[in-house]
C-alpha cells in the first residue's frame, strides 16, 4: 500500500489488562495476555490477515476483504472462549472498520486506523463494534449477524457515526433474528400507557423521546431512567425502540421471554411492557404499557 487504498482494520484489545497484573502478579499476568495475544495473532493470519503491530496488550491487523475481518473477530471470541487451560484467557475487545488508509514503513495510517480504534474503545469485553461503512460493504449472510448499536462522533468527521455490534454466538443472532422476523409489517400506531396517561404514535410521525427530562413526550420520574433514556423511531413498516441509557431498558412481549437491551435497539412487537432501568412487574408503577396496532 504506496497510496490510499480501502482496507479494514482491526484492532483486539486485552480487557481487564490491569487488574490481571493486580490478581495474578506481573510474571504470570504477562505470560497469559502473551498466549492470548499468540492465539488472536493465530486467528488472523488463518483468516488471511496481515499483522501490523503488537502495543503492549493490544494487536493492530487490516484485512483486504470486510467479510474476512468479521469472520476473523468472531473466530478469536470463540477460539479463546473454548480455550481449555488452567487459567481461562482473558477476555478481548474488538473493534474493525473499512475504509481508507495507507502503509508506510511497515505502519498504516489514515481513516480505517482512526475510526477502528475509536469503535474498539467503546466496545466492552467479549463485544465486536463496527461501523455503518463496514456494514454496507459486508455480505448479506454477514450483515445478518449485526444490529445497530449507537451513534457516536468522530474527530474530523461532520456529524455522527452509525455503529454496530457483530453479534458472533450463535444464539445471540437467533434470538435478535427472530424478534425481528417477528414483527408484523405494516403497523401504524403504536399505543402507550403510563399512569393512566395514554399516548399515540403514528406511523412516520416524528421520533417519540421517553425519559425524565421535562422535554421528553413521555416524562418518567424514576431513579432508573435516563434524562433521554430511550426514543422510538418508525422505520419500514415497524416501530422501532432505541435505548441510549446508563441502566439499559427492559421488554416483555407477550408469550415470550423478556428482553434486555443497552444501547441497542429492538422492534415492538404486538402486545407488551417497557421498564426503564428496572424489570417490568406487575407492582411497577413506572412500567409503560404499548400495544402495536
Amino acid at each position: 500500500m504506496d497510496q490510499y487504498e480501502k482496507t479494514a482494520v482491526m484492532f483486539v484489545d486485552v480487557e481487564g489488562s490491569t487488574r490481571l497484573y493486580e490478581s495474578l502478579g506481573d510474571q504470570a499476568a504477562q505470560s497469559l495476555i502473551e498466549r492470548c495475544l499468540e492465539t488472536v495473532s493465530d486467528v488472523i493470519r488463518t483468516c488471511d490477515g496481515a499483522i501490523i503491530k503488537t502495543i503492549g496488550d493490544e494487536v493492530m491487523s487490516r484485512f483486504a476483504n470486510e467479510d474476512r475481518a468479521v469472520e476473523a473477530a468472531c473466530a478469536i471470541h470463540e477460539r479463546l472462549e473454548s480455550h481449555q487451560e488452567p487459567e481461562s484467557m482473558p477476555s478481548v475487545r474488538i473493534g474493525l472498520h473499512y475504509g481508507l488508509a495507507i502503509e508506510k514503513d511497515g505502519d498504516i495510517f489514515g481513516d480505517a486506523v482512526n475510526v477502528a480504534a475509536l469503535v474498539t474503545s467503546i466496545a466492552k469485553g467479549k463485544q465486536i463494534i463496527t461501523t455503518e461503512e463496514t456494514i454496507i460493504n459486508l455480505s448479506p449472510e454477514h450483515v445478518a449477524l449485526t444490529r445497530k448499536f449507537d451513534k457516536t462522533r468522530v474527530k474530523g468527521k461532520e456529524g455522527e457515526v452509525t455503529i454496530y455490534e457483530v453479534l458472533w454466538r450463535p444464539d445471540s443472532a437467533t434470538e435478535m433474528h427472530t424478534a425481528i422476523t417477528g414483527t408484523v409489517d405494516g403497523a401504524t400506531l403504536l399505543s402507550l400507557g403510563y399512569r393512566g396517561k395514554d399516548f399515540a404514535i403514528k406511523a412516520n410521525g416524528p421520533d417519540f423521546l421517553i425519559g425524565r427530562d421535562p422535554r421528553c413526550d413521555l416524562i418518567v420520574e424514576s431513579n432508573f431512567s435516563s434524562r433521554v433514556h430511550a426514543r422510538i423511531e418508525y422505520r419500514r413498516g415497524k416501530f422501532v425502540l432505541i435505548d441510549q441509557s446508563t441502566n439499559g431498558t427492559y421488554i416483555t412481549i407477550e408469550q415470550q421471554s423478556e428482553i434486555y437491551i443497552k444501547r441497542e435497539e429492538l422492534p415492538l412487537v404486538g402486545v407488551g411492557a417497557i421498564g426503564l432501568g428496572e424489570k417490568p412487574g406487575s407492582d411497577n408503577e413506572n412500567i409503560i404499557r404499548y400495544a402495536c396496532l
